[in-house]
C-alpha cells in the first residue's frame, strides 16, 4: 500500500476531501462516483441541498441575464435566468439551494432567481 502510494497509484482521501469536492461540483451534472460517497448504501448526510457563498463579481449578458462568480477555491460561475433588476454588488451573500426537478434558485436580497451552473 506505501508503495502504491508513493507512486500516485493510491490516493488516500478523508470526509473534509469528500465534502469539499462535493460542495465544489454543487449545481453540475456529473455522474455518480463512488469515490466521492455516491454509492447506493452510503450515508448521505454530506449530500449538498444549498450552499452560501460570496459574490466575487457580476456581468450582464445577452437577453438581460447575469453571470455571477461566487467566491471560494471553485470560483463557480451561476446564471440567473429570470430578469434580474438589480444584480449583486461584490461581497454580497448569496444563497442557492436545489428546486423541483433539478433546477436551482439563487436567493440574494430577500429575492429568488432561477439559475443554472454555467462553470
Amino acid at each position: 500500500m506505501e508503495e502504491s502510494v508513493k507512486a500516485n497509484d493510491v490516493h488516500i482521501i478523508d470526509r473534509a476531501d469528500i465534502r469539499k469536492a462535493r460542495r465544489s461540483l454543487f449545481g453540475l451534472s456529473v455522474p455518480a462516483l463512488s469515490v466521492l460517497g455516491d454509492g447506493p448504501d452510503e450515508n448521505k448526510r454530506d449530500v449538498f441541498t444549498e450552499i452560501s457563498a460570496a459574490v466575487a463579481g457580476t456581468r450582464a449578458n445577452r437577453g438581460g441575464r447575469i453571470d455571477i462568480t461566487l467566491s471560494g477555491d471553485d470560483g463557480a460561475i451561476w446564471q440567473v435566468t429570470d430578469p434580474m433588476p438589480f444584480p449583486p454588488k461584490a461581497g454580497a451573500e448569496v444563497r442557492i439551494r436545489k428546486g423541483a426537478m433539478g433546477g436551482f434558485f439563487l436567493n440574494v436580497g430577500g429575492r429568488s432567481y432561477r439559475a443554472i451552473r454555467i462553470r
